[in-house]
């Protein structure tokens, strides 16, 4: 079955264009490595469309670009994972220096392992989202 699992919607103190660009090229991760809470993370690597973690407990996973949708939303689909899904970051304007982001993960996952795994997953995605929305995004632009 199919489960939804969103974040809270989040407040960037940047503009959506902004805060697009630096998403939508997984290069740009490097800049913010040190806010990517180490015990969340092992053996991060990345190009500009895909990334690849150990997440724990979960295990190792792949992240790839699907679609992008200027400055709107960036979407990804699981290559190597083991719960089958797709991410989407969506962005909106709220003022032309600010915007607002929101993350939704759909899982592909028996009844039993939502039970097990669906709060961890909640709470990694606003964990994730909070995260996101911290980062000055207009400071970091090459």
């Amino acid at each position: 079955m199919e489960y939804t699992f969103e974040s809270s919607v989040k407040q960037v103190e940047c503009p959506q264009t902004a805060v697009y660009k630096n998403l939508c090229d997984l290069n740009n991760i490097g800049k913010y490595g040190d806010r990517i809470p180490p015990e969340f993370l092992d053996n991060f690597t990345f190009d500009s469309d895909s990334m690849e973690v150990d997440i724990n407990p979960v295990g190792r996973m792949k992240l790839v670009i699907t679609e992008r949708a200027e400055p709107k939303h960036i979407k990804f689909q699981t290559e190597k994972a083991p719960i089958d899904c797709k991410m989407w970051i969506q962005l909106k304007e709220q003022t032309p220096q600010t915007c607002l982001m929101k993350l939704t993960i759909k899982a592909d996952m028996t009844p039993l392992v939502k039970m097990m795994a669906g709060n961890k997953i909640k709470d990694g995605i606003e964990k994730m989202a909070d995260m996101l929305s911290k980062i000055p995004y207009d400071q970091n632009m090459e």
